[in-house]
């Protein structure tokens, strides 16, 4: 185990103070700071393409973010003797962002106010056609055409079993409710916006949830950009919004404070509230545990999937409740 190690090591121009294994990454000590060095199966053009953006983006704000290192060959991922591919990043001594604790919540909405200031022209990164593929209506009808296809799939089987009986029968409102939340996406301002920002040429983080955001001492941290893209940056504040609202039984008053932090200078007009809203009234989760039975089609349905739909049940009322109140 230290031999291969070593042999990552030594493929970089550090001088190694100290290594732990933790999880199957390596934390290491340097001179040139703390670094992370972790399995990565992507290829060296698309974390290239990535380590341009964050290499970009670190010029624009002081926001922690885990840049790449280069090897001394010039390439950013390395081999083990096994073929197994590394990627080194730069690290942070901090705490993961709680979903409990108010003032992460707050320092963590700030953040990623300040990341979309600096989250603008990377035309050298993304092109035309990659807004194209992000628009969030053809997302949605994409999904819901998903919930209609497992729909159909369950009702054509002659024996079903107790997670398809359940899912049938609250299939309909929760179809209803990702109809209207696509017909009021098209109704409303997000074509206008999602043009403007195109213009802007914004990305999104696009995984912005607490386990990627670090609070030090001094500051904060934000990790994991694999997933940005060309987006309405809009769309990461709902990621978070919601995530959190799933974690506190969507308190109303958690709603305010993510919000009000995130517009401190009261830049979030009506018409971006209100996609707020339609965004969390879309039924993201059933959407998702739907797709996910659906492509799994497994004769036996597992207790985890039994308890997120009754998890997901469990929530909607308070789900509605917040939702008429927003």
């Amino acid at each position: 185990m230290e031999d291969r190690r070593e042999e990552l090591l030594s493929q970089y121009h550090l001088s190694v103070e100290s290594v732990k294994k933790i999880r199957g990454m390596y934390v290491i000590m340097s001179d040139q700071g703390l670094k992370l060095l972790a399995v990565c199966n992507r290829s060296e053009n698309k974390v290239a393409k990535e380590a341009r953006l964050l290499e970009d983006l670190k010029k624009r704000t002081d926001i922690g973010l885990d840049t790449y290192v280069l090897s001394s060959e010039g390439t950013y991922l390395v081999s083990d003797s096994m073929g197994n591919r590394y990627l080194m990043r730069d690290w942070y001594r901090g705490e993961e962002c709680s979903l409990q604790n108010m003032e992460h919540i707050r320092r963590a909405s700030r953040t990623l106010s300040k990341l979309h200031q600096a989250m603008e022209d990377t035309q050298q990164v993304f092109s035309d056609d990659s807004w194209e593929e992000n628009n969030i209506i053809r997302l949605y009808e994409k999904h819901t055409r998903e919930m209609k296809r497992l729909y159909s799939y369950i009702l054509g089987k002659k024996q079903k079993n107790d997670f398809e009986i359940s899912w049938l029968s609250v299939f309909p409102s929760f179809y209803e409710e990702a109809q209207k939340a696509l017909e009021r996406l098209k109704q409303s301002a997000y074509p206008a916006l999602w043009q403007k920002e195109k213009e802007r040429r914004c990305f999104q983080h696009n995984n912005y949830t607490y386990h990627n955001i670090l609070m030090l001492w001094d500051g904060e941290a934000v990790t994991e950009f694999q997933k940005a893209k060309p987006g309405l940056q809009l769309w990461d504040l709902y990621m978070f919004l919601r995530k959190s609202l799933e974690k506190n039984s969507w308190d109303e008053k958690l709603a305010d404070e993510i919000i009000k932090s995130y517009d401190a200078s009261g830049g979030l007009a009506k018409e971006q509230i209100e996609l707020l809203e339609i965004f969390l009234s879309y039924p993201e989760k059933f959407w998702k545990l739907s797709n996910y039975y659906y492509n799994s089609r497994k004769n036996w349905v597992s207790i985890r999937t039994r308890e997120k739909l009754e998890q997901i049940l469990a929530q909607q009322t308070q789900k509605t409740r917040f939702l008429k109140n927003f």
